[in-house]
């Protein structure tokens, strides 16, 4: 059977977050044992979320609190994310309450410019090194590594069994990975293809349910801390010298990392920054394409180039919401999913230059493009790329970006488009 372990966040971008809240509820002096006080906090710093977002967090908090403690969610997920610092070695458990230690001034992430660096990196090393479970004080993190060692390609679902050993030892790495062939066996020869998860649970004991829950952290740290490499169809090999990737490879695992600070958005949530507006300002503040030629003259009265910008993408995201369309966000300005269809949106302002347009149209370009060869789509077997200006472009570019497949459009014409 696995020796358990948190599933809840598997970012450290997250996780660096759940520390801070954790470093401020101790300053201002709050119990760190109180599920319902962390859980507001972390649900306030958006570390963790709710599913009704036509509530705001006070009307779900208020919802909620109507409801048994064990039956409010968001201090289970609190529980949760305080027993993965626990093993994180950030909190410590003494005499009945939790205290954090000295790795919770620790460098963990750089939010400013959304990475993890190589500093980082090392720390976080070191962090998931010394996380120990078990009776015995076995290392998780390391029989990770060690089994991916010793199974280059190693399917994700058997990351799980890092989990299930008793110690350290060469004996019960070689156990586990008599597992693994015992599995893979099994799976290629049963007749009626079990599922790789239900076959590992039986094998250890546990439940198919558990096998999914175990494979969704260690393995994601270990991406990010940058020991190993989770290529297509979930094969893990470790960042060596000797394993090399193509260029494309490398661009894939660099947007598959981008994807996963995607986040599903509603029409409401999307591109906030610099969006403070009332839906009866938007004529005032996006450009009336008749009167472009007064743009340069009117440019400085109107907002930023960002608020304009972000208010095109809300817009955009409210049709695309009415029309039964899933959002997402980041690194797109909008990546919309329905059935088997995705369209990518790429917003450009424009300031009333020419010089403007032909730089803002090659960006258009090779943006929607790398989206399209490089990110994952969701298994979409239609893709259609979007480019939308904020004011209508010369019928050279638009003739120009036609031809390399991206539909043109302004803010002003996409019922057309969805017409059409």
């Amino acid at each position: 059977m696995l020796h358990g372990f948190p599933n809840q966040i598997n970012t450290f971008s997250k996780v660096a977050k759940a520390v801070k809240v954790f470093r401020h509820a101790q300053h201002i002096q709050l119990n760190l044992k109180s599920d319902s006080s962390i859980g507001e906090l972390l649900l306030k710093e958006e570390i963790i979320g709710y599913r009704d977002k036509k509530l705001t967090i006070e009307e779900y908090l208020q919802k909620q609190r109507e409801k048994k403690a064990s039956n409010r969610s968001y201090e289970a997920s609190a529980r949760g994310i305080r027993e993965l610092l626990v093993h994180l070695k950030f909190l410590e458990h003494k005499n009945g309450q939790y205290f954090c230690t000295e790795y919770i001034n620790f460098e963990l992430f750089d939010f400013k410019k959304n990475l993890v660096s190589d500093v980082h990196k090392k720390n976080w090393k070191k962090i998931l090194s010394n996380i120990s479970l078990g009776e015995f004080g076995f290392h998780p993190y390391k029989v990770l590594l060690k089994l991916v060692e010793k199974n280059p390609g190693l399917n994700r679902k058997f990351s799980c069994l890092c989990l299930e050993t008793i110690d350290d030892s060469e004996e019960e790495l070689s156990r586990v990975c008599d597992l693994i062939k015992k599995a893979e066996e099994i799976y290629k020869n049963h007749s009626k293809k079990r599922k790789l998860e239900e076959i590992i649970a039986e094998l250890v004991n546990d439940s198919p349910n558990n096998i999914n829950n175990a494979i969704k952290i260690l393995p994601s740290f270990a991406e990010q801390a940058g020991d190993i490499v989770i290529e297509k169809n979930n094969k893990l090999f470790l960042k060596e010298k000797n394993h090399q990737t193509t260029n494309k490879e490398s661009a894939k695992l660099f947007l598959k990392n981008q994807k996963k600070s995607s986040r599903k958005v509603s029409a409401n949530e999307i591109a906030n920054a610099g969006t403070l507006y009332n839906e009866g300002d938007i004529d005032y503040v996006i450009m009336d394409e008749n009167h472009a030629e007064n743009m340069r003259e009117t440019l400085s009265l109107r907002a930023d180039r960002l608020k304009r910008h972000n208010i095109i993408v809300k817009i955009i995201a409210k049709i695309l919401e009415n029309k039964g369309f899933t959002l997402y966000e980041s690194p797109y300005d909008c990546l919309a999913r329905r059935e088997n269809d995705a369209i990518i949106f790429e917003v450009k302002s424009l300031n009333g230059y020419m010089g403007d347009e032909v730089s803002q149209v090659r960006a258009a370009l090779a943006q929607l493009k790398y989206y399209e060869e490089f990110s994952d789509l969701q298994g979409a077997k239609k893709v259609t790329l979007v480019a939308v200006f904020e004011v209508k472009i010369s019928e050279e570019h638009e003739n120009w970006l036609s031809k390399h497949g991206i539909k043109c459009h302004t803010h002003n014409d996409l019922d057309e488009m969805f017409a059409n």
